[in-house]
C-alpha cells in the first residue's frame, strides 16, 4: 500500500492506490503471455490500419511494455513520458488524432524521438474495474477512429484483460 508519494507531473487516477494493488496481483513478470500479446498487437495494427500496436501496464513509476508490434519501445518508459498515463484516466477509448496539436505532448522528447503522431488507447481493466494498463495503437501520421472502430478496439482490450485474468487465476490455482 502506498503511504506517501513524491509530487508527480501528471494527474493520478482517483483509485491510484487500489489500482497499483490490483496490478501487483497479476505478477506480470511471471506471465508467459508475450507471444499471445504480440499476436494481438499485430492483429490490432492490421485490423485498424495503424503502423504499430503495443500492450502496456502502468505501475507507480513506469509503463512496462508487454508486447510491441511495428515499433521498438524497449522494456519500459518513465510514466511521466507516456500517453497511456493520461489515457488510463478516461473511461472510453482515448484517441489523439495529432499529438503535435495536443499541448500535453508537444514538448515530449520521448514521443518526438519515436516519431509518434497519432495515438489510440483502450483500457485494460481488472474485474474490479481498476485500469492497470492499455492496449495501444500508434501511427506516424495523424489518424483517427470512428465510433464503431472505438467499440471494436475496446473489445480487443477486453480480450487482453481476460487473458491476464485467466493467467492470474491459473497461477493462483498452482499455489
Amino acid at each position: 500500500m502506498i503511504t506517501q508519494r513524491a509530487q508527480v507531473s501528471y494527474i493520478l487516477p482517483d483509485d491510484e492506490e487500489e489500482r497499483l494493488a490490483a496490478l501487483e496481483q497479476y505478477d506480470i513478470e511471471e506471465f508467459e503471455l508475450r507471444a499471445s500479446f504480440e499476436r494481438i498487437s499485430e492483429l490490432v495494427a492490421s485490423h485498424f490500419g495503424w503502423e504499430a500496436a503495443f500492450v502496456g501496464t502502468i505501475d507507480q513509476n513506469e509503463e512496462n511494455f508487454l508486447a510491441c508490434h511495428g515499433i521498438e519501445l524497449g522494456e519500459s518508459a518513465d510514466r511521466q513520458d507516456t500517453i497511456c498515463t493520461h489515457a488510463i484516466l478516461e473511461e472510453q477509448v482515448t484517441v489523439i488524432e495529432d499529438i503535435l496539436a495536443d499541448h500535453r505532448f508537444v514538448e515530449n522528447e520521448m514521443l518526438d524521438s519515436v516519431g509518434i503522431r497519432a495515438y489510440a488507447g483502450a483500457n485494460i481493466d481488472t474485474p474490479d474495474g481498476h485500469t492497470i494498463g492499455s492496449l495501444c495503437l500508434i501511427d506516424y501520421e495523424p489518424n483517427t477512429m470512428s465510433e464503431q472502430e472505438r467499440r471494436e478496439f475496446a473489445l480487443f482490450a477486453d480480450e487482453v484483460a481476460e487473458q491476464l485474468e485467466l493467467r492470474r487465476e491459473i497461477l493462483d490455482g498452482d499455489n
